[in-house]
Formats: C-alpha cells, structure tokens, sequence
C-alpha cells in the first residue's frame, strides 16, 4: 500500500506520512526493547491507555502475552503509574509516556505487533482530519502490525464508528470481523472510564474489531 492522495466522501484528502520529518525528542520517556523481544512475545499495543483501567485488566487475564500501553497526556499516566503499583507482579505489561505517532516511528519495528486497542479515541469534531482512520500515520501504523493484525476500536460516537468502518474497507483494506452495540442492559463489563460513563448515561457504544485481509 503507498497511498499518495485519496479522496473519500467524507471530504478529506489524504496524504502519504513521511515518517523522516519526526525527530526523536530528547527527553523522551520509552522503554527500549531487545532485538528479539517481538520474535519471542505475542505483543500487543494500546493507544491512548487512559489512567490504565483496560491495559491493566487485559494483562491480567492475558498473562501469555505482552501489552505495550502508550497515554500521551502526563496527568493520566501519572494516575496510570500509580495504579499499576497497587497491582504487582505485571511483567507482561509495559506503560509508555508519549505520543504515539514519534514513538511508533522510532521504537516499534515493523511485523511486530498482533493486536491494536483504540478504546474511546478523541473524535475530533473540528478536526477530522485528525481521527485515526484518516489519518496518513495509519498506513504506517498497519506495517508495524503482522500478517494476522487485528484493530480493535470502541466509541461512542456512531459517525466515528461508521466513519471506520467505511475507511477500512474502502481504504486500509481491513475486514470487520466482529461488530457489538454495548448498553446498560447488555449486562456488559465495563474496560474503561469512559465506556462506563457513556453507559451510565444510558448511551450506546459500538465495538467492533477489525482484521488484516490476505493479499491475494
């Protein structure tokens, strides 16, 4: 995929990333991994992990597999920190203070990741151009992921949902494997803060995940 400019429907030209014109900031905060870290781990990765809730849980039940949870804003990670250190014993679980676009660029190596949680992004209304699935750093973030990649994506929002939708097939050449409308009367577990807060409110929440196509 080398994606130039598309015009989608939705009114937004998309553009190819560059991934040179990002420079590694000095004082970043990054866990640096072995070289062969990704080979012996199934290894996952959480943007926009919030103060923890989900990221923490996951480990937790997942212990077989690694979680890598990136939260940009300080206040949440710090909360994020402190709530992991109630919880000992996590080596299946590494935290991230960055954004995620200059830390996919510089840390994560390509074919390297299986899973993708995308729980209650942003949605941007006065700058759509900024969602993830239109954004041009999303053909790069799919090459970090192996052949088998999976995207999950929940929100509240139902244009968001069906913005993704739309792109993913349209564009990133992803098929929706499964889709849910989460209630309060769904008897459903709340992952994080947010999805519990929009629950309460006695709004629906979409979850749907979405997975690689074999290239034929």
């Amino acid at each position: 995929m080398n994606i130039k400019s598309v015009q989608f429907k939705w009114g937004l030209i998309l553009r190819h990333f560059n991934p040179t014109s990002l420079v590694k900031p000095k004082n970043y905060q990054s866990f640096q991994f072995s070289e062969s870290f990704f080979q012996e781990n199934k290894v996952d990765l959480e943007i926009g992990s919030g103060v923890g809730w989900h990221a923490i849980t996951y480990s937790k039940c997942n212990p077989e597999r690694h979680l890598i949870a990136v939260e940009r804003t300080e206040v949440k990670f710090n909360k994020f920190k402190n709530r992991l250190e109630h919880h000992q014993g996590f080596k299946n679980l590494t935290p991230i203070h960055a954004d995620i676009v200059p830390w996919t660029v510089h840390f994560l190596p390509d074919s390297s990741i299986e899973k993708i949680f995308i729980f209650y992004p942003n949605p941007y209304p006065k700058n759509p151009s900024a969602r993830f699935f239109k954004m041009p750093f999303f053909e790069y973030l799919l090459k970090k992921g192996k052949e088998n990649l999976t995207i999950h994506l929940a929100t509240n929002e139902f244009n968001y949902q069906q913005e993704a939708r739309e792109l993913s097939e349209s564009t990133w050449k992803l098929e929706l494997i499964q889709f849910q409308e989460l209630t309060l009367k769904s008897s459903f577990n709340p992952r994080t803060h947010f999805e519990k807060k929009y629950l309460l409110r006695n709004e629906t929440c979409y979850d749907l995940i979405f997975q690689r196509t074999k290239q034929k």
